[in-house]
C-alpha cells in the first residue's frame, strides 16, 4: 500500500485501515492511475461500501502500566517510517 495512503488512513480514522485483499486490491489499482489520495480513498470506501466514520484521533501515544510513553500504531504511520526501535505497535 502506497505510504501517502496509509498516512491518510491513519489522519482520518481511529481505525487506520481495513487491509482485506479485496481493499488492498483496490487501493492497488487506483495508486496505478491516480496521485490523488483522498480520491483513491473515497473511491475504495464507495467500492467496498464504507462509509466514513466521523470519530475523534486516535491519540498518538499512551502511558503502560510502568508509566512509560508507548506510541500508537496510528503515530507511526503518520510519521512515515520505521525507526528501528523495535517499537510495540510498529505496523512497518
Amino acid at each position: 500500500m502506497p505510504q501517502p495512503v496509509l498516512r491518510r488512513l491513519a489522519e482520518t480514522s481511529a481505525n487506520p485501515a481495513c487491509l482485506c485483499r479485496t481493499c488492498l486490491e483496490t487501493v492497488a489499482r487506483l495508486s496505478r492511475d491516480r496521485d490523488d489520495v483522498d480520491a483513491i480513498l473515497q473511491e475504495v470506501r464507495a467500492a467496498v461500501g464504507v462509509k466514513p466514520v466521523e470519530t475523534a484521533p486516535e491519540p498518538d501515544y499512551y502511558l503502560d502500566e510502568f508509566g512509560n510513553t508507548v506510541f500508537t500504531a496510528a503515530y507511526h504511520l503518520k510519521r512515515g517510517n520505521c525507526c528501528g526501535n523495535q517499537c510495540r505497535h510498529c505496523p512497518y
